[in-house]
């Protein structure tokens, strides 16, 4: 979580606050966010614990500046090892630029230099950064109103479908979206999916559809079979070539949520406290003075 990121992104640093930050972080009837920033993060080998506790620093410079742009911070459980991903929510560019100056200008500056403080002390542990802006295509998207803060709030797993589209065949790509979804629809698939497009910060044709899950247990419902029953023959085969002709490829990655790295807002952590606001592990008890007794027997 570099400073040029927070700056021109916010409090930004890699779900659900208000959304994925709704699912990044869901105000409770908002469904995703419209703007969504997604940080990824290369961190360097045998760095993981000590990133981990410098993005909780950055949560807590956003809460002392009172930030209203909420994220999920997460670690890889597949692709890159040493990933992690950020993801904030904005409903707007605007409201994107406001939290920005907010932060800057909190207890008069002084924030700005704890926050560079905290850059320098972590400087070493980034082998690579990337900060990408998608807007959401509620159009090409799967029961977005089911996204609500209490389904994020329980979430423990996102899933970040990437897929990369041959420029000129947006068109296809988006019809076999909306002939996927359908489908899912009519085989009643209970997972929401929300789906964005990259704007700026990443190759054009760049969309990521991306999903939270309670646990990894609901991968193993296979809904594929049911999905391209609902489809049929006739369909199936025009999925087939609409994907063919429009997608040059796809990549699929799971992340577990970090609560250490996620802020989020009061009400989503009062969902499920437990999770969102653990209690610090207590200190190990100092071992008791020796008795002159146990010393002489030590001796012995």
């Amino acid at each position: 979580m570099k400073k040029k990121l927070l700056l021109p992104f916010l409090v930004a640093t890699f779900l659900l606050g208000s959304s994925v930050s709704q699912l990044a972080q869901p105000a409770p009837s908002a469904g995703p966010p419209k703007v969504l920033l997604i940080e990824r993060e290369e961190i360097k080998p045998g760095k993981g614990t000590v990133h981990e506790k410098e993005a909780h620093g950055f949560v807590q410079l956003a809460a002392r500046a009172k930030s209203e742009a909420h994220w999920l911070g997460m670690s890889s459980i597949s692709g890159n090892e040493n990933e992690a991903v950020f993801l904030v929510s904005y409903p707007s560019f605007e409201a994107l630029e406001k939290d920005r100056m907010k932060f800057e200008k909190a207890e008069g500056g002084a924030l700005m230099a704890d926050m560079e403080k905290l850059e320098a002390a972590g400087a070493d542990m980034h082998a690579s950064q990337r900060a990408i802006l998608a807007v959401l295509r509620a159009d090409l998207s799967y029961r977005l109103k089911d996204i609500t803060a209490d389904s994020i709030a329980h979430s423990r797993v996102v899933e970040i479908e990437t897929f990369r589209v041959r420029l000129g065949h947006f068109g296809e790509f988006g019809e076999g979206a909306k002939l996927y979804f359908s489908a899912m629809e009519k085989a009643n698939v209970n997972t929401p999916i929300a789906l964005y497009q990259a704007i700026s910060g990443a190759p054009g044709g760049t969309y990521f559809a991306i999903s939270a899950m309670k646990s990894l247990k609901e991968m193993d419902v296979d809904n594929n079979k049911a999905v391209m029953a609902a489809l049929g023959e006739e369909n199936g085969k025009k999925l087939q070539t609409l994907e063919r002709d429009s997608v040059m490829n796809i990549e699929s990655n799971l992340y577990a949520i970090s609560p250490r790295m996620s802020y989020v807002s009061k009400e989503m952590a009062g969902i499920d406290p437990g999770f969102w606001t653990p209690k610090p592990s207590a200190a190990p008890k100092a071992a008791a003075p020796a008795t002159p007794a146990a010393k002489e027997r030590a001796k012995q």
